[in-house]
């Protein structure tokens, strides 16, 4: 059978080729995903064994177990001298770490790469620092630097040049007097490292008399274990001790996990990618078992078992498998260099990647798994036909009937639309998983219709395209219910991309009319200052940016709006502060009572009372400076936004250091708006990370924002939509094998060689149209209904995303001529005489 397999792969390769296609792309995504984030998690992870291979011991305000640089809690410098006491510890350096934006040689912010510039102080003990100056020195004075060789070229400067860094509190300049190298590699994945003396880090940081860290030697013979349990032992509280062992594996941790997140994400859109493909090979094997039904019958005639031959069709789709499978792997390789290359061009250099053996094993085992999955039940099929009915000639075009297909669809798809019934309109606790889940089912329901489904449009609209393209028309419509069960497969594959693009663009666009209707409806300001939302920067608007903004001619009021996390029953939530006598002369909060009814209390959010808690009951709310017992005083009504609202005479008590992530600027009614704004950006020309803004401009920055996010997804999705386009393809070049003596028939009795193509060009459109149709319908009336689920978030009725939703019908027409181009040229291309000789 293993012989018989190879032979018919062998001797009729064309008929697989576009099913290996599909396999190829699905295994490719799986594979360069794997092979990107592997090669990001071996450059940090290297980079983290580089940083802690000069010392033994790093002492930190939270335990060293932060991986975003300048998370770390300070703490105060006068911790070193005792730590240098502790018996065993032979040398002990502090260390402050800070993230700021070098500016261009310009004075111009840089965009946004990813890659940071981290500010650190200059130790002198280069196996500590792990820092070695290459060309020039060290800085020893006030306002000199020492930059990272590569990350010095990246940025255009040379040793004599100044530089400006902006920084929360301003714009700080240091002058270059050197050129370092860090490890033995200068290892740094496109990140800049920038050597400043202690007291400029510290002033940067925004540090006073504090540092971020300790990094310990211990004394040669002493254990690391004992030697901190001795650091222990003479720090404050919430200061800790950590072995350079242990808290290397935690940040190696700590990072695979976020590295997750980008896995989850992407392998998403290549699990779609399979999954179309699932339909398409599922089709290719059905198809060819019934074109191969007299082959199949002879073989079981001979003697060949059910199983035998169930294991034949099963052995071609391995082997399909496993050759589809090699060249995606190596194809995704390539994509990951590709990737990795374009990453470098953006300023982060990952190097070259590798192939890891997760991204083979990943890659080889979704390719074999969903390739033999949708072979198995066109295998079962084969083996189930009987020898005498196979070599009959009827055979051929022995169909069965879609009821039990039809049953099934249709209770899964009427279970599935309970289930969004009742996420939409009963008092469930989540009915947005309600809705999503039950919109899964109903996407099998009605892939399971779609048979169904495409047989009655193809009768409905048989007469239109009669109308429009005459007998060509309603032979291609003929042709679509003739094979109902491969069309509807078919267009079930386009369907699913289109619906998620539908979907997709149903919720942008219903976004960014909430965004547009809350800025309109809530900010009331003239003016809002925070950072580059394009960038997705989210700057602390100082407490001297403030002043220089109140400093302005013809400002009437400031409203900082605070932002921090704190914890509450375990939990963290979103906490902020409002000034509840002024606020609402600049933005309307939702809330009941008013704001100005809040006193010393807090305003609660719909997940807090998820919790049970209730306006009247206490709350214990845990922040970074202390702990506070508050009544609930009333709610705010919406979620998404804080989760907890103070007034800010009530904030300190919990958390001294929150983040003002956006100022509303109201001016003087008497006062010219547009030179008040222009005098509030030069006020805040040393403050060069903030952006002045009127609140339609941020509609405008966030709709932008939107819509690349949408243009990301559909190029995440393209491999899917690639894959369906190529099922279509796939389907009509095996139809056209199967119906070789039909068309010479036609051919015989006149028709031209232009009707043949413009027949299977029209079935091609057909299938294309009517599965993007399904996918439109199904994507914006299931975007809707999640939008409606999530109403507590701030969604507005839905927005039905028109212009998109013309694109992509247009677009699936393009699709649909595009993939009837070569079988409708191999079919008007045949041999009149030869073609009706088959099968006689």
């Amino acid at each position: 059978m293993l012989r018989l397999a190879w032979k018919a792969v062998k001797h009729n390769p064309r008929r697989l080729i576009l099913t290996s296609v599909s396999v190829i792309l699905g295994v490719a995504l799986v594979a360069a995903i794997h092979t990107f984030t592997g090669t990001i998690d071996r450059q940090v992870t290297s980079m983290l064994d580089e940083i802690y291979a000069g010392s033994d011991i790093t002492i930190s305000g939270d335990g060293g177990t932060s991986f975003d640089a300048g998370s770390t809690q300070s703490f105060p410098e006068s911790v070193l001298n005792d730590v240098r006491a502790v018996d065993g510890v032979a040398q002990a350096e502090p260390g402050v770490t800070t993230v700021a934006v070098i500016l261009t040689p310009d004075g111009d912010v840089p965009p946004q790469t990813g890659a940071p510039n981290l500010f650190f102080n200059w130790v002198d003990d280069a196996e500590i620092g792990r820092m070695t100056i290459v060309d020039g020195r060290a800085p020893s004075f006030p306002g000199e630097a020492a930059i990272d060789q590569l990350g010095m070229q990246r940025l255009g400067y040379e040793i004599g040049d100044t530089f400006q860094v902006a920084a929360e509190d301003g714009i700080h300049s240091y002058r270059i007097v050197g050129a370092s190298w860090f490890g033995e590699d200068d290892d740094l994945s496109g990140a800049t490292l920038v050597q400043l003396t202690m007291p400029d880090v510290q002033e940067l940081a925004g540090l006073d008399g504090e540092i971020h860290g300790i990094n310990v030697v211990i004394a040669d013979g002493a254990n690391v274990d004992d030697v901190v349990a001795n650091i222990d032992a003479v720090l404050p509280d919430g200061v800790t001790a950590t072995s350079n062992a242990d808290l290397l594996q935690q940040q190696k941790d700590q990072f695979r996990d976020q590295l997750k997140y980008v896995d989850i994400f992407t392998l998403v859109f290549a699990l779609i990618a399979l999954f179309v493909g699932a339909f398409i090979i599922a089709n290719t094997f059905r198809i060819i078992v019934n074109q191969r039904t007299r082959e199949i019958g002879v073989v079981r005639a001979l003697g060949a078992r059910v199983s035998q031959v169930r294991g034949q069709i099963l052995l071609e789709a391995l082997i399909v498998a496993v050759i589809s499978s090699v060249i995606g792997i190596g194809l995704g390789y390539l994509l990951a260099m590709l990737l990795s290359v374009s990453m470098s061009g953006a300023g982060l250099d990952l190097g070259v990647p590798t192939l890891p053996l997760d991204a083979v094993i990943w890659g080889a085992s979704v390719g074999l798994v969903v390739t033999l999955v949708s072979a198995l039940l066109p295998a079962i099929h084969a083996s189930k036909i009987s020898p005498m009915e196979a070599m009959r000639e009827s055979s051929t075009a022995s169909r069965k009937p879609l009821g039990q297909r039809n049953l099934v669809g249709g209770v899964f798809s009427f279970a599935a639309l309970g289930g969004i019934a009742i996420g939409l309109y009963t008092d469930v606790a989540q009915p947005g998983i309600w809705v999503g889940v039950s919109a899964a089912v109903l996407v099998f329901g009605v892939a399971l219709l779609s048979a169904q489904v495409l047989s009655a449009m193809a009768r409905w609209t048989r007469g239109f395209f009669g109308g429009l393209f005459g007998v060509d028309g309603k032979l291609a419509l003929g042709n679509v219910r003739r094979e109902p069960r491969r069309a509807g497969i078919t267009a079930t594959a386009l369907m699913i991309g289109v619906l998620l693009l539908s979907l997709v663009a149903t919720m942008t666009e219903t976004l960014k009319v909430t965004v547009r209707e809350a800025v309109a409806g809530q900010i009331t300001s003239d003016v809002i200052v925070s950072g580059d939302l394009m960038q997705g920067a989210t700057v602390n608007v100082s407490s001297e940016a403030q002043d220089a903004i109140a400093s302005v001619p013809g400002v009437d009021l400031l409203v900082p709006m605070n932002l921090g996390e704190v914890t509450v029953d375990g939990d963290t939530f979103f906490f902020g502060s409002v000034d509840p006598q002024v606020v609402e002369d600049a933005y309307a909060l939702p809330t009941t009572p008013s704001i100005d009814r809040i006193g010393g209390g807090v305003f609660i959010s719909p997940r807090i009372s998820a919790l049970g808690y209730k306006v009247g009951d206490t709350i214990t709310i845990e922040g970074e400076d202390g702990d506070a017992t508050l009544p609930i005083t009333g709610t705010y009504d919406r979620d998404g936004d804080w989760d907890l609202l103070v007034a800010d005479a009530t904030a300190p008590a919990i958390d001294t250091d929150l983040l003002t992530q956006m100022v509303l600027v109201n001016i003087d009614p008497n006062a010219d708006l547009p030179t008040v704004e222009s005098g509030i950006q030069d006020a805040l020309d040393d403050f060069p990370l903030l952006q002045v803004s009127q609140p339609d401009q941020i509609v405008k920055s966030l709709n932008q924002l939107f819509d690349m996010i949408l243009v990301v997804i559909t190029i995440m999705l393209s491999a899917s939509l690639i894959i369906a386009v190529l099922g279509v393809a796939n389907t009509l070049f095996l139809s056209v094998t199967e119906r070789t003596r039909e068309i010479g028939l036609l051919r015989a009795v006149g028709v031209r060689k232009g009707s043949i193509w413009r027949m299977i060009t029209l079935e091609s459109v057909v299938i294309a149209l009517f599965g993007a149709i399904m996918g439109i319908v199904l994507g914006v009336g299931l975007g809707a209904a999640l939008i409606v689920a999530l109403k507590s978030f701030g969604f507005t009725s839905p927005v039905i995303p028109v212009v998109w939703l013309v694109v992509y019908a247009v677009l699936a027409v393009v699709a649909g001529i595009v993939a009837a181009i070569v079988p409708a040229w191999l079919a008007s291309r045949l041999n009149i005489l030869e073609a009706i000789a088959i099968g006689e």
